[in-house]
């Protein structure tokens, strides 16, 4: 290691990266053909013949309205289809979501290999694994998920099955990217809004500790780029929450009172003025406050949604992920895009 990486990485004060929101370090890390030979050595460590020209990877990226986006798929030859999603925090969906995407590489496979399903020939497919690497603090989660069990009501004919993966083997490159999530993790926490210094210490914990040492080296700059700008992205959803949420508290909090006193005085005049006017204002202030509270969330999340896809479009997302992310009908980001042109 060079004296150099022992000390506290600067960040680059300027980092202007346009991508997708569903761009990752994970994303990131297996489109390179080197790398991604690491995960499927990992995955298969009984097949030592397959090499990185074998590897060819069919990630759905395409930036259309309407269509669907995946973590990482790569296909080993036409023997199998390898579709991998990265979970921090937990999906109930996520049997549905890779039927989904495998639906969509298994149509984009028959087109490329000229393969007509309608015809009377016999068409052979690849075997198909697939596969979720979670990387959050549940401790209960299966090791196999299927559709069956998890959205069906009974068996059927269809069926499909997920295998979860946490940490890896010593060393490969699943426990090296698993290491860099839980590092990046402690740092987040630890630094708070310093997250330029947070991204440095990442980088440096783990490039001390073996994860993901080579990658860091050659993609530092990319790296500090994804990180702050998914970090950036999760602030702001947040910051606009917490705001929200405080404007309408206190709105709520003068409409009860003028409320609760107007009730109070109604329920008075048949137990006592005094007694029913003070509990009447009571009541009508916990009743405004969770009006108020109502009111302001959903205020706060229009808001919010508004601003959020006001910054991804100046940043260059497509309209498509930010209706996916935010909520917001494509036609409402649409007309948002529209505004910000013209202003």
């Amino acid at each position: 290691m060079d004296a150099s990486d022992k000390d506290t990485i600067k960040v680059p004060e300027n980092i202007l990266v346009k991508r997708n929101v569903k761009d990752s370090v994970f994303t990131h890390l297996f489109s390179d053909p080197r790398y991604l030979l690491e995960l499927y050595r990992a995955l298969y460590p009984g097949d030592t013949t397959t090499t990185v020209d074998d590897l060819k990877d069919v990630t759905i990226k395409t930036v259309l309205v309407n269509t669907i986006y995946n973590d990482l798929a790569f296909r080993a030859g036409d023997s199998i289809i390898v579709l991998v999603e990265a979970q921090s925090t937990w999906s109930n969906n996520i049997v549905l979501r890779e039927l989904l995407y495998l639906l969509e590489t298994l149509q984009r496979y028959f087109h490329e290999k000229k393969l007509d399903v309608n015809g009377s020939k016999l068409v052979m497919m690849p075997c198909v694994d697939l596969y979720v690497l979670y990387t959050g603090d549940r401790k209960d989660c299966p090791e196999l998920l299927t559709l069956t069990e998890r959205h069906l009501r009974r068996r059927c004919s269809l069926e499909l099955s997920v295998n979860v993966l946490r940490d890896g083997k010593q060393g490969d490159i699943i426990y090296q990217y698993v290491g860099f999530t839980h590092v990046l993790d402690e740092q987040v926490k630890k630094y708070g809004g310093d997250r330029k210094r947070a991204i440095a210490e990442t980088i440096r914990i783990c490039r001390e500790r073996g994860f993901l040492a080579d990658y860091l080296r050659r993609q530092e700059v990319e790296v500090m780029g994804i990180v702050e700008s998914n970090l950036d992205y999760e602030q702001t959803l947040s910051a606009w929450g917490e705001e929200k949420r405080d404007e309408g508290f206190a709105e709520g909090k003068e409409k009860g009172f003028a409320e609760g006193k107007e009730e109070g005085f109604a329920e008075g005049k048949e137990e006592g003025f005094a007694e029913g006017k003070e509990e009447g204002r009571e009541e009508g202030r916990e009743e405004g406050r969770e009006e108020g509270r109502e009111e302001g969330r959903e205020e706060g999340r229009e808001k919010q949604a508004v601003e959020t896809v006001k910054k991804m479009l100046s940043r260059g997302y497509d309209h498509g992920c930010i209706s996916e992310m935010t909520g917001l009908s494509l036609q409402r980001v649409a007309a948002l895009a529209l505004e910000e042109s013209i202003s």
